[in-house]
């Protein structure tokens, strides 16, 4: 497989993509992959892949709209880490910028590729990520109201994490 410098939403650890997903993702896109080889087929995703997802976003830049942050990754099925770790987010709800941080973890909740062994709360990635319960809950009304308009729901089912 080649490796991806942006990356899609992160697998679990030991998790690798098949070709048979590859075609699956392939044909999903409208692309006839049946005739792919399967190492074929893996690389053609894999480029695929890296051209639709945003570029990285600069460092030093100011606050950026989360809700198009959002969209773009929602979107694109993944998302390229900020240059620089400490970028926020306007997410447009009034309140403060939140880290990006807090919208790249919702993302790969929102995207996972099978079902976690553990309920992803708030409360638990606010605590993995030294984030604020407060601004993952903020991120997360914004985040179904773009994923509503995008039309891109929860891969699991909707709040998966709270049944």
């Amino acid at each position: 497989m080649i490796p991806l410098k942006r990356t899609q939403v992160p697998r679990m650890a030991d998790e690798r993509t098949t070709p048979e997903e590859a075609r699956r993702q392939l044909a999903r896109m409208g692309i006839p992959a049946a005739a792919l080889s399967d190492e074929q087929a893996i690389r053609f995703l894999g480029q695929i892949l890296r051209a639709k997802l945003p570029p990285a976003i600069p460092a030093s830049t100011p606050p950026i709209s989360g809700r198009a942050w959002l969209s773009a990754a929602l979107t694109a099925g993944g998302f390229v880490q900020p240059e620089d770790r400490k970028q926020t987010a306007d997410l447009g709800d009034g309140g403060p910028p939140v880290p990006l941080g807090a919208l790249a973890i919702l993302v790969m909740r929102h995207l996972p590729n099978g079902k976690p062994s553990v309920k992803l709360t708030d409360e638990l990635l606010a605590a993995q990520s030294n984030g604020q319960v407060d601004d993952l809950r903020r991120v997360q009304a914004v985040l179904d109201e773009v994923a509503e308009d995008v039309g891109i729901p929860n891969r699991l089912a909707y709040h998966w994490w709270e049944s």
